[in-house]
């Protein structure tokens, strides 16, 4: 019955017009697909399009993460935000190039094991919100797995700096 479900959504989502209409069917789509079906390239796939479409929806970045960790695709989930990072960059929207920024650092940090990559995210997250506390101690812990105490000191001294500018 699940299947049933999931191709008849799909027929009415290749006719539907309303963008905000097709993207709820896309959502319930991934959903069905992951849950009923336990397909999740099926709901992978379909994540993406939501993604393309509503790249701030953190709900679905958070379901895509796990499915790219299901599905041992994480480098394809960092390419997908790296990209998304940038267009959100380049249409001034810095509040969501910022969080996808986090996600890409997350990303880098805990599942790829590629420290220069997350700190060059972190980095990102900061210039675009200094005061995006949780960045601030990634990088503190970054710095201090792999001993980097002079990159720690300019990041502690500039967040001394900035507690007595304001």
């Amino acid at each position: 019955a699940p299947k049933k479900l999931v191709d008849a959504l799909e027929i009415v989502r290749g006719a539907e017009k309303d963008p905000g209409r097709e993207l709820g069917l896309l959502r319930r789509l991934m959903d069905l697909s992951a849950t009923q079906l336990g397909d999740a390239a099926r709901a992978y796939g379909y994540g993406g399009k939501v993604f393309s479409r509503a790249p701030g929806d953190a709900e679905n970045r958070r379901m895509m993460a796990m499915l790219a960790d299901q599905l041992d695709k994480p480098d394809d989930w960092a390419v997908q935000l790296s990209e998304a990072e940038t267009a959100a960059d380049k249409r001034g929207e810095t509040t969501l190039a910022r969080d996808l920024g986090w996600d890409l650092g997350q990303l880098f940090d805990a599942r790829l094991g590629m420290p220069n990559d997350a700190e060059q995210a972190y980095k990102r997250v900061l210039a675009r919100d200094e005061a995006y506390e949780d960045a601030q101690i990634a990088l503190v812990q970054l710095y201090s797995v792999n001993e980097r105490w002079q990159d720690l000191r300019s990041l502690l001294e500039g967040k001394k700096a900035r507690a007595l500018d304001a």
